[in-house]
């Protein structure tokens, strides 16, 4: 009778911590709510007419989480958040977990291989969605709240940088008939990584050279370009080829800096006018990503 009224005890002690909360004892498994958005005001690259107005991201957008025991696992956008791929996020007690998320998801990450190579080389539309890298930490969950919200403070923010150029006739020059077809950047390192453990994007480090960035104008006569957060001493150099010939100039932060520094985040707008005289550079209004500093710069033949 004393060995069945311990046991009976026992049982009683193992209720009542249940009853109270213990971790120890949560062990219905509760799967994850995954939420996330792009920083306040800002979208993907190139600006999708189909994105959601709320988040930033559109349909099949796929990020990869990782917190706990969970590495690299995606989850797709679908009607307002984040459902699972293939494998569900699941708690199995209140023991709070913290997440970070990158994208867009790359099936080749791991624990052991955590950094992605960058190419910046190609700026055409689908290859921009595929390099405007996000990254967002610190969003907690557990059994007890498994909402995993990469919203708020906590949001996704880019960790690339935004240089948009608006070409425009200056002095004596239309276009109207004539418009100028091309342009050349100088000094930007092309390649690097992005490491999905922190969210950074930098040069490669065994890449020592720029490459020359040559990219097409478009009709709109305005282009942006997604590029690796970096500094270049003395400017990047722009060629600009209109009616046969080349004028060559630099962007640089400002006049009393002839450096380019483009920081992970950041948009750098520029008007370009083209003239008969040369090429005048000026700031241009900045929108969509967070605002950079302004840029300047003067161009002549």
């Amino acid at each position: 009778m004393r060995q069945i009224a311990f046991i009976l005890l026992a049982a009683a002690m193992i209720i009542s911590c249940s009853d109270n909360g213990g971790a120890a004892f949560d062990t219905a498994p509760v799967a994850a709510v995954v939420k996330g958005s792009v920083g306040s005001g800002d979208t993907l690259a190139p600006d999708d007419p189909q994105s959601s107005g709320s988040t930033g991201f559109s349909t099949d957008d796929k990020i990869g989480i990782t917190g706990g025991k969970y590495t690299n696992i995606p989850y797709t956008y679908r009607e307002g958040g984040f459902q699972p791929y293939n494998t569900a996020i699941v708690f199995t007690n209140s023991n709070p977990v913290t997440f970070s998320a990158y994208y867009p998801y790359d099936e080749n990450v791991t624990e052991g291989s955590p950094t992605i190579s960058i190419d910046t080389s190609n700026q055409t539309a689908d290859v921009q969605k595929k390099i405007d890298f996000l990254y967002a930490s610190g969003a907690e969950a557990s059994s007890a709240s498994p909402a995993i919200s990469f919203t708020g403070e906590k949001a996704f923010s880019h960790a690339m940088s935004k240089v948009t150029i608006r070409f425009e006739a200056g002095d004596s020059v239309s276009f109207d008939s004539l418009r100028p077809t091309g342009f050349t950047l100088s000094g930007l390192m092309q390649e690097g990584t992005f490491d999905t453990r922190n969210g950074t994007a930098e040069p490669a480090n065994d890449v020592t050279t720029s490459e020359n960035l040559t990219v097409p104008i478009p009709d709109t006569l305005e282009t942006s370009l997604i590029l690796i957060p970096q500094t270049v001493d003395v400017g990047a150099e722009i060629t600009v080829t209109f009616n046969g010939a080349d004028y060559t100039g630099t962007l640089s932060n400002s006049d009393a800096d002839t450096s380019l520094t483009l920081k992970p985040g950041y948009e750098y707008s520029f008007i370009v006018k083209v003239s008969l005289k040369g090429l005048e550079i000026k700031t241009a209004t900045i929108a969509g990503w967070t605002a950079g500093a302004s840029g300047f710069g003067t161009v002549t033949i």
